[in-house]
């Protein structure tokens, strides 16, 4: 299905406008209107439910911010608490509604069509596709640990394992890429 450029451009124009329009909001009460007017833009367009599930992880380090900024001073805090949360995800569906559905290469296309460098976007798509194969080299990585026998804990022995893991996941990308650089060469990009 050939997504139309013109429409995508309109949807990621759209989408940072309305950023560049919510950052600067402080007030609790326009931020709760803008907030709840996302949440019926979410319902409106039928938002899948894999992309609220991306702003429930989103939402945990949130929280923490949140709980953090109430804990050391509630009584200063609890407006600019409040405002981060909603800020955040207003934010959250917004790109729910308008970047998503767009798909990365939808996406990459919409910003090059803005005149934004070739490279920038091919950069862009590439590092989508290769964080899913890093994410699967992880898993991969991380099953082997388990069929071992291995249990983390917090001791000095989990830590230098994830050590090693994490210098195993970075080697093996590195050669992953040294391989994707010879294929681009060799097809003259």
């Amino acid at each position: 299905m050939e997504q139309n450029p013109n429409r995508n451009r309109l949807r990621v124009l759209t989408f940072f406008l309305l950023l560049l329009a919510v950052y600067p909001i402080n007030s609790p009460t326009v931020l709760g209107i803008l907030f709840l007017l996302t949440l019926l833009g979410m319902v409106v367009f039928k938002v899948p439910l894999k992309g609220l599930k991306l702003a429930l992880y989103g939402n945990l380090f949130l929280v923490f911010v949140v709980v953090s900024l109430l804990i050391l001073d509630f009584k200063n805090n609890w407006q600019t608490a409040l405002a981060i949360f909603l800020k955040a995800n207003t934010i959250f569906g917004l790109t729910n509604i308008l970047i998503l559905p767009l798909g990365v290469v939808g996406f990459a296309r919409a910003l090059e069509g803005f005149g934004i460098s070739k490279k920038f976007t091919l950069l862009v798509f590439l590092s989508y596709r290769y964080i899913h194969s890093i994410k699967r080299e992880y898993e991969t990585m991380n099953k082997a640990l388990a069929c071992r026998g291995f249990e983390p804990k917090t001791d000095l022995r989990t830590y230098k394992v994830y050590g090693y893991l994490l210098g195993m996941l970075t080697l093996k990308t590195y050669l992953k890429a040294k391989e994707v650089y010879k294929a681009m060469l060799c097809r003259g990009l």
